[in-house]
């Protein structure tokens, strides 16, 4: 573990009597590709049914701290869409969890599961269809980018990564594990089977509901920033633009136009 990630834990847990929850850590410095000049992101979950939400940014050694708290009952209501998959997204990401007890674990994996469930659907998938695992894990990572286009720059530059074959492979296990521990998906021999999809108008009117969710609570932590949106997608769209080979080779990767292909294949188009 990071000597610098685990210091500022404990600067953390002291300055703000952070001992009945954990933490989990996401963004570079879960995947071990931090530079100097990387943020930490942090989440810390509280064990308790009271709402925790708040967000502070700190300075420690001259790293800057993107902090997040919250509670088991906001997770739970995430999980629920009451902020669009907000922390859920987050905690979908390669992530490590400090203190990672059972207990901590089979927490942070059912309300992802359960996030994914109420989200995956016959728009884009089939429940009579065998995937593999790196299907699943793609299925997942494509429809959140459904949700937030902006999530594509994030996996681009997850996939364009010197160690992203370790990184692939490990965020995998953990995404099988956490659906298939929550009945989200079963295996039949080395194949995959999704146990259940909703309906595509469903799906449709969830879509609408969580994205606008998302983008206001994100506006809400952020001092209630009215461009909070137009921050994060012109810096997205930057980086997308300027890195037209990395885009490329994520859309490969993605197999991105999957969605084009399963509505033709629902129209009877070859």
């Amino acid at each position: 573990m990071n000597k610098n990630l685990l210091n500022i834990i404990d600067y953390l847990k002291t300055k703000y009597n952070l001992y009945n929850g954990f933490f989990c850590v996401y963004g570079s410095y879960a995947t071990d590709s931090q530079t100097n000049k990387s943020d930490v992101d942090l989440l810390y979950i509280h064990i308790t049914s009271e709402s925790k939400l708040c967000r502070y940014s700190e300075l420690y050694n001259k790293i800057n701290i993107s902090f997040y708290q919250l509670s088991l009952k906001d997770l739970i209501d995430d999980s629920n869409g009451l902020y669009g998959g907000f922390f859920c997204g987050k905690l979908f990401n390669p992530h490590i969890i400090i203190e990672n007890t059972d207990k901590n674990l089979k927490i942070v994996q059912k309300y992802i599961a359960c996030f994914f469930s109420k989200l995956l659907n016959k728009k884009f998938y089939f429940l009579n269809r065998a995937y593999t695992s790196d299907e699943i894990l793609k299925n997942s990572i494509n429809l959140y980018i459904d949700l937030y286009n902006e999530y594509f720059a994030y996996i681009m530059r997850l996939v364009n990564l010197e160690n992203f074959e370790n990184i692939w492979k490990k965020w995998k296990k953990q995404h099988i594990s956490l659906l298939m521990n929550e009945k989200v998906i079963k295996k039949i021999g080395n194949k995959y089977y999704y146990t259940d999809l909703c309906e595509e108008n469903e799906y449709i009117m969830k879509r609408t509901d969580y994205i606008s969710r998302f983008w206001i609570y994100g506006a809400v932590s952020h001092n209630s920033d009215i461009k909070f949106y137009d921050f994060y997608k012109i810096k997205n769209q930057r980086y997308i633009k300027n890195n037209e080979k990395a885009k490329i080779n994520t859309e490969k990767f993605l197999n991105y136009n999957y969605f084009i292909i399963k509505e033709c294949e629902n129209n009877g188009i070859s």
